[in-house]
């Protein structure tokens, strides 16, 4: 089974850092994909709430490379 996550999941994963909510979402460990509409929608996030650049990093890094790797 494959799962393509949307950016309000994505939100919702970044606020739990413990992975719990990523382990309800995906309790088989599916393969996970993003589309790149969801990426895009995140860096805007990122300039509308005025990140900062660690925090932004942190946002696409790690719940993007790192969580679902292509």
């Amino acid at each position: 089974m494959k799962l393509l996550f949307d950016t309000n999941i994505l939100v919702h994963l970044a606020k739990d850092p413990s992975l719990k909510l990523l382990q309800q979402f995906n309790p088989h460990d599916a393969k996970l994909f993003v589309s790149i509409a969801t990426v895009a929608e995140l860096r805007s996030l990122a300039l509308q709430n005025s990140w900062g650049p660690r925090r932004h990093e942190i946002a696409m890094q790690e719940y993007i490379i790192y969580h679902f790797p292509t």
